[in-house]
């Protein structure tokens, strides 16, 4: 047995309309919806700027203060809903975000180098660290990777850096760059 639902406009039952369908069948939505050119996102990569974030505490480490985190990403490739601001992503509403971030040793040399993920409230100085990992000193190449999803309300932070013991990030847009995106996805 087949349905068919013959409607032009779905509204709230106050009459605002949510959801309009036109006559060649493209869905026409009042408010942005999660997916396609409306879906909140953002793709950057090769750190142009970084720093300590001054009075950082975290609940889950003791070494915050040896930590310095991207503040300016010298190539941004998307940026849709506002979620990039000053190098974090900046949850804009509640709700379930993919996180991606990654960076090389792409020259090979005999440094050390980390990838640290930190989840931070509104206030940006408070917190918790999601993910830390580091490479070898043995003159390899290395990519450093973390892939996840997070659940944040408005105004929390997600931030990628590394400990400062470590070699920096290299400002390079290519080989061995940093990059770093998200999405809102739920």
């Amino acid at each position: 047995m087949t349905s068919v639902l013959k409607v032009d406009n779905i509204q709230n039952s106050s009459g605002t309309s949510a959801l309009s369908i036109d006559s060649s069948g493209n869905l026409t939505p009042a408010q942005k919806l999660l997916y396609g050119i409306n879906q909140p996102m953002f793709s950057v990569r090769g750190q142009n700027g970084n720093a300590a974030i001054s009075g950082l505490s975290l609940s889950n480490v003791s070494d915050e203060g040896n930590t310095t985190y991207i503040n300016s990403f010298s190539q941004i490739d998307v940026n849709r809903g506002s979620l990039y601001s000053n190098g974090r992503l900046v949850a804009p509403v509640d709700g379930v975000y993919e996180i991606n971030a990654r960076s090389g040793q792409g020259s090979g040399g005999a440094n050390y180098r980390a990838l640290i993920v930190i989840k931070l409230t509104s206030g940006g100085t408070t917190g918790e660290e999601i993910y830390r990992v580091w490479t070898n000193s043995d003159y390899q190449y290395y990519t450093l990777a973390y892939s996840g999803f997070l659940e944040l309300t408005a105004g929390e932070q997600v931030a990628v850096g590394w400990n400062s013991v470590y070699a920096s990030h290299t400002t390079g847009e290519h080989e061995g760059a940093t990059v770093f995106s998200a999405k809102l996805i739920g």
